[in-house]
């Protein structure tokens, strides 16, 4: 592994429990665009959800569309796919962190190969990791 992506992939790491920290006090955490890194990395992982489940990797990569928390529009993959994923920045990382299930967000996805992307998602090495049923990884009620 490079530097970079080991220092990507410590921030991920580092994001992520956080994010279930948050959730266990019951906050809802606010995100600037420093999240873009775990983003691409969700992005470049695409190959990896499906080759560690010994899926074959399907030829085309969905369309990603998502509002970054500055309110800027990041896109990745042919904006003409049909397949496509649209939503919040971080709840995509959210989803490929397994910090969430695709079901507890408000991600849209069209196609099959976007739905199987999320169903599967994992940014992280490793054996495959069941991500968490829906309703499981939430920020919970404070008391």
């Amino acid at each position: 592994m490079s530097a970079r992506s080991s220092i990507t992939a410590r921030q991920m790491e580092t994001w992520a429990h956080g994010q279930a920290i948050a959730d266990d006090l019951g906050i809802d955490r606010s995100e600037d665009d420093r999240i873009r890194n775990i983003v691409v990395l969700g992005v470049n992982t695409f190959g990896w959800c499906f080759t560690v489940r010994g899926m074959p990797v399907p030829e085309e990569q969905p369309a990603l569309i998502l509002t970054s928390p500055s309110g800027d529009t990041w896109q990745y993959g042919s904006p003409d796919s049909a397949q496509r994923i649209t939503g919040m920045a971080h709840e995509f990382a959210q989803v490929v962190t397994q910090t969430r299930n695709i079901a507890d967000t408000q991600l849209s996805c069209e196609g099959d190969t976007a739905e199987l992307w999320m169903a599967n998602a994992q940014c992280f090495a490793g054996a495959a990791a069941t991500p968490p049923a829906p309703g499981e990884r939430r920020v919970k009620s404070s008391v």
